[in-house]
C-alpha cells in the first residue's frame, strides 16, 4: 500500500476557520490557488439561507475534475480519476494490485445531501471497465443548504465539493473571496502538520488524512527521528499539552517535540529531518515507514505548542 506523509502549515489551517456566510451585497469571487476562477456565464450570489451558492462546474473545471449532468435525475457528478501511478491508495494482495481509480461528488437539485463515492480498479484493467465491489466506500453528505439550478447551472456551497476531495476552504470577508488551496497532505492517509517551531524544537502533529479510514488505518506512532542523519530527541505531547484548547485533536493521532539545536547552521538554514514510524492497519502486522522533509529553520513560525 502506497502512503504518503506531507507538512501542512498550520497558518493555511486558519482559513479554515472562517465563516462562509456573506453579509454584504458585493460580488463574490473565488481563488483557487491564488488563482482567479472565471464565471463566463453565471455567477456566485447569496441565497436566503445566507449561505454563497457557486456555479460548480467553473469551479470542477479548474480543478480537473470531469463534469456529467443527468438530466432525468437533474443531478451533477463531479469525477477526479487516476492511474495506477498517481493513485493515492494502491492495495497489494498476493500478486494482484488494486488502486483507487476513481472519486465522485453528486449533487441533485432540490437536495440538502451531496453522495460520495470511490471505485477501485485491478492495475491490470487499464480502461477502469470493472470496478471492484467489495472495495471502495461510499457516504452522503449533508448540506445546510439545498443545491439549485439557476441559469442551467447546477449551484451548491463549493465547500462540500472542495472539502471532500481535500482542499482547504477560506472566506475572505473584506473581498467577498471563497478561497480554496490544494493540499496534498490531506489527500492522503496521513499527514505531518507543523505546531511550533523554534531554535531548538520543531513541533509536529500526524493527523489522519481523508483516506485513514478507507485504508483501514488504526494507529501511527513515531519512533525515532534525525535531523541531517544524526539523531534527534523527540519529546512526546503531554496529556496537558493535548488539552490545549487552541490545538485541533481531529484525527489526532501522535505529535511531540523534535529537540535539536537548529541555530548550529551558519551556512544554510535548511534541514533535513526524517521521522520513523510504526503504523497499523486493520488486520494487518504493524509496519516500519520513513517520512523525510525539509525544514527552514529561518521562518520563524513559533507556532501554539
Amino acid at each position: 500500500m502506497k502512503k504518503t506523509l506531507t507538512i501542512v502549515l498550520a497558518a493555511i489551517l486558519l482559513l479554515t476557520l472562517l465563516p462562509m456566510s456573506v453579509f454584504a451585497a458585493d460580488p463574490v469571487t473565488v481563488k483557487l490557488d491564488d488563482a482567479d476562477v472565471s464565471f463566463p456565464d453565471a455567477k456566485p450570489f447569496v441565497n436566503a439561507d445566507d449561505r454563497t451558492l457557486t456555479p460548480l462546474s467553473p469551479i470542477a473545471t479548474a480543478m480537473g475534475l470531469k463534469v456529467t449532468w443527468y438530466e432525468e435525475e437533474e443531478s451533477a457528478s463531479f469525477t477526479r480519476s487516476f492511474t495506477p501511478e498517481t493513485s493515492p491508495i494502491v492495495v497489494k494482495d498476493g500478486d494482484a494490485v488494486f488502486f483507487m481509480g476513481s472519486e465522485t461528488v453528486s449533487f441533485t437539485i432540490g437536495s440538502k445531501e451531496a453522495a460520495y463515492v470511490t471505485h477501485f480498479f485491478n492495475a491490470d484493467d487499464k480502461e477502469m471497465t470493472a470496478p471492484m465491489d467489495n472495495m471502495g466506500v461510499s457516504k452522503t453528505i449533508a448540506m445546510d443548504t439545498t443545491a439549485v439550478l439557476q441559469n442551467q447551472r447546477t449551484y451548491a456551497p463549493v465547500k462540500y465539493l472542495a472539502e471532500t476531495l481535500g482542499y482547504m476552504v477560506g472566506w475572505d470577508e473584506y473581498t467577498n473571496t471563497v478561497i480554496l488551496h490544494s493540499t496534498t497532505g490531506m489527500l492522503n492517509i496521513a499527514y505531518e502538520s507543523i505546531l511550533g517551531n523554534g531554535g531548538d524544537y520543531y513541533a509536529l502533529g500526524i493527523y489522519k488524512g481523508r483516506f485513514a479510514e478507507m485504508a483501514g488505518l488504526n494507529k501511527i506512532e513515531i519512533k525515532s527521528v534525525t535531523v541531517d542523519g544524526k539523531n534527534a530527541v523527540f519529546e512526546r505531547f503531554t496529556e496537558e499539552q493535548l488539552d490545549n484548547d487552541e490545538l485541533t485533536l481531529d484525527d489526532y493521532l501522535d505529535g511531540g517535540y523534535i529537540r535539536y539545536d537548529f541555530k548550529g547552521k551558519t551556512d544554510s538554514s535548511i534541514y533535513q529531518i526524517a521521522v520513523t514510524y510504526e503504523t497499523s492497519y486493520e488486520g494487518k502486522a504493524p509496519n516500519t515507514e520513513v517520512s523525510t522533509f525539509e525544514y527552514d529553520a529561518s521562518s520563524g513560525f513559533g507556532g501554539i505548542m
